[in-house]
């Protein structure tokens, strides 16, 4: 089994040179690994702020945002961004903005500064131009949510290893307006991703998803990050229901960071174990297998209906002459 060499220690930028491809690394950081379970009924951080801390606001279509850079970060400027007002819900304002830091970065959203608080965002930042940014959200305290306050963590999308994968051809269940909710494949552990071109369709297909999870009290995580898709960049939105929170074979908690990158973050006494055999177990002991996901989706199908009609293409084999060896069978899914 490959061990896993190459680490980040403390929270140091992500180096393309070194930690190339999804999940190559791993992170050293015991100040993450073993971060206690707080008590829910404490008060919320996120709700007030000491004149120490480096604050910006972004305004957004009318909504305003608190943001910070994360005071336990895993990597640097890592940034928090929660609503100015306390919500433990997500809605469809939020996934726009999440499509906002994707596509445009923060800089593009003119953040403002916050009278009695040094800026979040410098002149310095500002002027080094916007970045697209990968975020990821951790929605409920079974999925490593910090505080019960919802906030986006968002980082330098170029930074960070992000995962390859595809919709799957079937999907689950239909959205609201042309999108559909489809498994994502190709990451090694259960996944499933909202497909659309309409974007506020989409925003708003993520919102009633929300609401259907946390209905069925079902923890996930919320990963989004840009996509290239021939030659174009797209925003691509992941939702990975949990099974398990704290695992014991890498002794942390699992929370959106490390199913966004493929990076774990252990404690120190299973430093010398990584390996990508157990980083791929403890992804998997982490999301749903497969009896979770099949009740999953059954319920997705009763809430939202069955995916439209459409076609599915095959692979045709070729013979020695590089002719198909038989010809194509197109089959609605309705016949299935």
């Amino acid at each position: 089994m490959k061990t896993i060499g190459e680490y980040i220690s403390g929270w140091t930028p992500f180096d393309a040179k070194s930690i190339r491809a999804w999940g190559s690394g791993y992170v050293r950081n015991p100040r993450r690994s073993n971060q206690p379970i707080l008590p829910e009924d404490r008060p919320c951080a996120l709700c007030s702020w000491g004149p120490s801390v480096a604050l910006s606001r972004l305004r957004v279509d009318g909504y305003e945002y608190d943001m910070i850079e994360n005071a336990n970060p895993i990597i640097e400027e890592q940034l928090l961004i929660c609503p100015c007002q306390h919500r433990t819900y997500l809605c469809e304002r939020d996934f726009a903005l999440v499509e906002r830091l994707v596509m445009e970065g923060v800089e593009a959203l003119s953040p403002v500064d916050v009278d009695g608080h040094p800026p979040c965002i410098t002149r310095q930042r500002r002027e080094q131009g916007s970045r697209p940014l990968a975020c990821y959200i951790n929605t409920s305290p079974a999925a490593a949510q910090s505080e019960p306050h919802q906030h986006i963590n968002a980082a330098d999308a170029a930074r960070l290893p992000l995962p390859e994968g595809h919709p799957a051809v079937w999907s689950v269940a239909r959205g609201i307006g042309t999108t559909v909710i489809a498994r994502y494949e190709g990451l090694g552990y259960y996944a499933l991703t909202v497909v659309g071109a309409e974007a506020d369709a989409l925003h708003r297909t993520l919102e009633a998803l929300h609401t259907a999870l946390a209905g069925w009290g079902m923890a996930y995580n919320l990963l989004a990050y840009p996509e290239d898709h021939n030659g174009m960049r797209r925003p691509r939105f992941v939702v990975v229901p949990r099974a398990k929170t704290f695992i014991e074979a890498v002794g942390q908690k699992l929370g959106g960071f490390e199913l966004l990158t493929g990076c774990l973050i252990p404690s120190p006494e299973h430093w010398v174990e990584m390996t990508e055999g157990l980083r791929d177990h403890v992804l998997v002991e982490a999301t749903l297998d497969a009896d979770a996901a099949l009740r999953l989706e059954r319920c997705l199908r009763g809430q939202f209906g069955l995916p439209p009609s459409g076609c599915a293409i095959y692979a045709i084999p070729q013979n020695e002459a590089g002719k198909p060896a038989f010809h194509p069978q197109i089959e609605t899914n309705r016949s299935v």
